[in-house]
């Protein structure tokens, strides 16, 4: 009996230890559409916009240059600096 619970519990532990690791998975890299897409996304969301008019204004966005720059800018990374010799 106390094999089995032992068993059991050790099999919990390394189940929900696994299934937290797997949720824990780092972000991926979003290319500069996606990340204009978010962009404007979240202009549209921030004015409750839905149907037509969150197409008609995500339409806009995308092909503004504003979007295109803060998308631009976000999907730079910081550039390192050069290694000390």
């Amino acid at each position: 009996m106390k094999l089995t619970t032992v068993c059991l519990a050790f099999a919990l532990a390394a189940t929900a230890g696994s299934a937290l690791a797997a949720e824990a998975a780092p972000a991926k890299h979003l290319s500069k559409q996606q990340n204009r897409m978010s962009v404007c996304s979240k202009g549209a969301h921030a004015k409750a916009l839905k149907g037509s008019e969150y197409r008609t204004y995500m339409r806009t966005c995308l092909k503004s240059d504003k979007a295109k720059s803060t998308a631009s800018a976000a999907s730079q990374a910081p550039a390192k600096a050069p290694a000390a010799r």
